[in-house]
């Protein structure tokens, strides 16, 4: 029997911050997913910056590396004509190894969205829901090798590997809740 390998490469886009803080930046960050492996590219932003660089000014670019990852942000986002319909936010608990493979594992807990019609970021203010979910999101990343210890951890725990974006699934309850309607995005 032949078998035969597919592989299929994701992309999103998204806008990450930390803070109201307005001297703080942005990241413009690119995520793919080829087979089961998450790439990531991001650029730091000045908050000031976001519209400019949503509308293609790069002049902001500080090398050529972060200049070529916001041409391929404002390229996908362009080319989808995608715009800013939501925020979301969460809390999170991260951990992190540093030995022969680096290993980070995070939990998310409290994910909350807000329906937004403008390219703008913040972390308070009102119209925040929270989201109607009974688990805590659990990420594990490596760099080279999972880890056997890691392996214990999820066989003792018995956890199961399952895909969860927070974004999807705040488009999703957003969506239930009335405040806007996909077919009405574009």
């Amino acid at each position: 029997m032949r078998r035969f390998k597919t592989s299929a490469i994701v992309s999103s886009c998204g806008i990450r911050g930390y803070d109201d803080n307005p001297s703080t930046p942005v990241f413009f960050e690119i995520k793919r997913k080829l087979n089961r492996i998450v790439y990531k590219s991001r650029v730091a932003v000045a908050k000031h910056q976001i519209q400019s660089v949503l509308k293609g000014d790069m002049s902001g670019a500080k090398s050529e590396k972060d200049l070529s990852v916001l041409r391929q942000f404002y390229h996908y986002s362009s080319s989808l004509r995608a715009h800013p319909i939501a925020l979301v936010r969460y809390q999170r608990e991260a951990f992190e190894c540093e030995g022969e493979s680096r290993v980070r594992i995070t939990f998310d807990r409290k994910i909350s969205c807000r329906s937004i019609g403008n390219p703008t970021f913040t972390m308070n203010g009102a119209g925040w829901t929270e989201l109607p979910i009974s688990f805590v999101v659990l990420e594990i990343k490596f760099s080279e090798h999972f880890p056997a210890w890691v392996h214990h951890m999820v066989q003792y725990f018995n956890l199961n590997r399952q895909s969860m974006s927070k974004y999807c699934t705040t488009v999703r309850h957003l969506t239930s809740l009335g405040l806007f309607h996909p077919l009405s995005l574009h």
